[in-house]
């Protein structure tokens, strides 16, 4: 059994100095935090990228899961989520998720996680919120 550890932990060091920590604890592998302020996918860089795969290799650690649950970067933990009453803010969650699928095939990571959608609005009934979610899962999939 491999052991992996969220650089959600870390939230206070830059992601090369946690996967570094991460490391000396001795895990096998780590669940990347998709999120500021460690690889907010938008704004990720090939150079940023190559940086990330070549720490991993020299710790000898694979990636368990990318976490593309928060969005701390342009919301808070829940928001932007699946669900929301604004259309410009369902589309935010959308394309966080394709970017977060998009890097885990470039670092080699088998899954992503997501948020659930949240509880829906009050003037949203749950068949409308999971209408929204399954719309907005099989874009951001296709």
């Amino acid at each position: 059994m491999k052991l992996a550890y969220s650089t959600n932990a870390y939230r206070r060091f830059d992601l090369l100095e946690a996967i570094d920590r991460i490391a000396a604890l001795r895990y096998n592998g780590i669940e990347l935090m998709a999120d500021a302020p460690h690889a907010w996918p938008a704004g990720l860089t090939d150079e940023r990228i190559d940086a990330i795969r070549k720490r991993l290799d020299r710790r000898g650690l694979s990636i368990s899961n990318i976490n593309a649950f928060m969005t701390t970067a342009i919301g808070d933990f829940w928001h932007p989520s699946w669900i929301e009453p604004d259309p410009d803010r369902r589309r935010l969650r959308i394309d966080h998720t394709k970017r977060a699928l998009t890097l885990a095939r470039e670092l080699g990571a088998p899954s992503v996680t997501t948020e659930p959608g949240g509880p829906p609005a009050e003037t949203q009934s749950r068949e409308e919120a999971m209408e929204r979610f399954l719309e907005g899962l099989g874009e951001a999939l296709d």
